[in-house]
């Protein structure tokens, strides 16, 4: 439950797509990662979380990137 411009989503790329340049299959597609982050700005889910976990583990920000993976 948090503001709509607390969340930022990257572009996700599309060079993977079958129908761009050069046509075909590129064997690859892109995966969401979705990282929140409290008051402080520290990392409460996501791919970078520590542990112990920070004491506020209320949401203040959502970032959402995309990761290339090779199929």
């Amino acid at each position: 439950m948090i503001d709509s411009n607390q969340i930022v989503i990257e572009r996700k790329p599309y060079n993977c797509d079958w129908d761009s340049a050069p046509i075909g299959s590129k064997h690859c597609h892109y995966e969401k990662i979705v990282t929140v982050y409290n008051q402080d700005g520290k990392v409460i889910e996501g791919p970078a979380t520590t542990n112990p976990l920070p004491e506020d583990q209320n949401a203040a920000k959502v970032h959402v990137e995309w990761q290339r993976v090779e199929d």
